[in-house]
């Protein structure tokens, strides 16, 4: 299991520092910053002095030496225009859009995969019909829709939701059910799937032979093999969420990251842009580096072929 465990956290890290590098050549790309930070009519001397100030007249292979060196000390850089550290400004953002996060993510799995087994046990029941209905309106569904629909009933309509901001809980509640659908809907379909196959499996069938409780069977001897596709679809859709979060923080002016991505990308704010993007290729690397430690505690036959 250590060597297993070795073994992909590696890989993970050889994967970070492949994003790492294309992350700063992908920056370079999208324009040069100073035509963005000094405004128009500025003299050569001041503009030569600001790109000597922010260190962009090294050679990229230089810039790029010391970026790498500065990431591993730590130092992710000032922001261009703010001019403190780009993981102050994350940190006064990360509060809510963590929250977001983990709030949609702990809700597409607790209500997901009961669901799945119910539309698996009942699946020729009115039931089960009606969470798979329900499943595959929430992948038709774009999320953005599904947001303004849920402004317009729950807050112009009904005056029951806040519609902006973070004052209380309850504003958490609508992001949440936007972001998470999507999710919720893959986890349900997904368990129901892998149950139905379960369900059909010769240890079920010995385990019901030897007189266990339908709910022993369902739960202790079906459950855990059925969990390897959930997890799966809810390590994969790690990224969707992320991307799913960025607007949804739009619509419902939640004060998260994702705003700051954008910003720092339209204003080309190198150290800004490079360390949000970083942190988001991190959280999903981690993410599925906690699914492959999930797949060998759930079924040991991995780590072994492993």
């Amino acid at each position: 299991m250590a060597r297993y465990i070795g073994f992909r956290t590696l890989r993970a890290l050889l994967t970070i520092w492949i994003i790492l590098t294309a992350v700063f050549v992908a920056t370079r790309m999208t324009g040069n910053t100073i035509d963005f930070l000094i405004p128009e009519g500025t003299d050569p001397e001041s503009r030569d002095a600001m790109i000597e100030y922010l260190g962009l007249n090294l050679s990229l292979l230089d810039q790029y030496a010391i970026y790498v060196k500065s990431v591993f000390s730590g130092d992710f850089g000032l922001s261009f225009y703010e001019r403190r550290p780009v993981t102050d400004m994350y940190a006064e953002r990360l509060g809510p859009t963590l929250a977001l996060y983990v709030a949609a993510v702990l809700l597409a799995a607790g209500l997901g995969v009961p669901l799945g087994i119910a539309a698996a046990l009942k699946r020729r029941s009115p039931l089960g019909r009606l969470i798979v209905a329900v499943a595959f309106l929430g992948y038709a569904v774009p999320n953005f829709v599904l947001a303004i629909l849920m402004l317009l009933i729950f807050s112009y309509l009904l005056h029951l939701l806040p519609s902006a901001g973070t004052g209380s809980p309850w504003h958490l509640v609508m992001p949440t059910l936007a972001v998470s659908a999507a999710l919720l809907a893959a986890v349900v379909r997904f368990t129901r799937s892998a149950m139905l196959d379960v369900l059909s499996a010769d240890y079920m069938r010995t385990a019901r032979a030897k007189g266990l409780d339908e709910r022993v069977v369902v739960f202790k001897h079906g459950l855990r093999n059925a969990l390897i596709p959930v997890i799966t679809v809810l390590g994969l859709q790690v990224t969707n969420v992320m991307g799913a979060a960025v607007i949804i923080e739009a619509v419902f002016a939640w004060p998260g990251i994702g705003e700051l991505i954008v910003l720092s990308t339209i204003g080309r704010d190198y150290p800004a842009l490079q360390f949000g993007v970083l942190m988001f290729a991190a959280v999903v690397v981690l993410v599925n580096l906690a699914v492959d430690v999930l797949y060998a505690l759930a079924d040991p036959r991995i780590r072994v072929e492993a």
